[in-house]
């Protein structure tokens, strides 16, 4: 699983609200994910329903790869401003 930016990174509450913010913006679903929804993934993946998922790698962002390939884009769109 790869994951990219989930609310319970470590940063502080001065660095994070900016960040948070600006990365909510990048994703296409419009938030941030939470601990669960890894937990979902992390569920899914042990269960029968996933016997036949092998040598994968499921991302989960909220579509901000998509949006952001590179996966810099939070941090150059700040060093941009």
């Amino acid at each position: 699983m790869h994951t990219s930016i989930f609310q319970t990174m470590g940063l502080s509450q001065e660095v994070g609200e900016e960040f948070f913010r600006r990365a909510t913006e990048l994703s296409l679903m419009g938030r941030l994910g939470q601990p669960e929804d890894i937990a979902h993934l992390a569920s899914f993946l042990v269960s029968d329903d996933a016997r036949n998922i092998t040598g994968s790698l499921l991302v989960s962002d909220s579509g901000t790869f998509i949006k952001s390939p590179d996966n810099r884009g939070i941090v150059n769109k700040m060093q941009q401003e």
